[in-house]
């Protein structure tokens, strides 16, 4: 039977926009026990290109402009390039070695109602460190379903949203590859549960329709 495990990520995010970040999707990762030790990262979306009902292609990113009023309701469908930077948090290997790994993403996102958007990505995970044998891991998510239930408030209520995503990661990991030789720890591919709550403040913030 395939393990399930709950990933919580926080998404953690800014009021005030910066040239140098994105202020509307930063976050706080949590892999739970992801075959090994206990991870735990910062990372982001950069929103490459947001196309509206009309099949027509406009900007909505922050990261690359100060303020910016972005039309978050005539989003239809959204193209990201997501990534996370991670580091263990505890001594699962039995070794006093850093972990680090990369989760890089592609996604995309069909919006279904201003509320309502599903997805779907692909990318990989490299796992290096300290004493660690270098490695990498595909990551598939073939559905990620994403909710904002508040549709009227503050611009946290309204930038508060929830996702859920099932991710396949492929490859093989082994407890000597993680820096601990005299390990029997194996794992092929294997599905992860994740849990995203988190904020876009496209959406709380915007104060009318805004220009491609």
């Amino acid at each position: 039977m395939t393990k399930v495990r709950l990933l919580l990520v926080v998404w953690l995010c800014t009021l005030v926009p910066a040239a140098a970040r994105a202020d509307d999707g930063g976050w706080y990762e949590w892999l739970q026990k992801m075959s090994g030790p206990t991870l735990m990262g910062f990372g982001s979306d950069i929103h490459l290109v947001c196309i509206d009902k009309d099949a027509r292609a406009f900007n909505c990113e922050k990261f690359w402009v100060g303020r910016r009023n972005v039309d978050f309701d005539r989003i239809r469908h959204q193209i990201d390039f997501r990534f996370t930077v991670f580091t263990n948090v505890d001594d699962s290997v039995r070794a006093p070695r850093s972990i680090w790994a990369l989760k890089l993403m592609g996604m995309y996102h069909y919006r279904i109602t201003p509320q309502f958007d599903i997805a779907e990505g692909i990318g990989f995970l490299p796992v290096f460190g300290d004493g660690v044998q270098s490695t990498s891991r595909g990551v598939v998510t073939p559905i990620s379903i994403g909710y904002f239930p508040f549709k009227n408030g503050g611009a946290w209520a309204k930038s508060f949203f929830g996702r859920f995503e099932e991710n396949y990661l492929t490859g093989r990991l082994s407890g000597a590859e993680l820096g601990n030789p005299q390990s029997t720890f194996s794992t092929g591919g294997e599905w992860r549960f994740t849990v995203i709550l988190g904020f876009d403040f496209r959406r709380g913030l915007q104060r009318g329709p805004a220009r491609p």
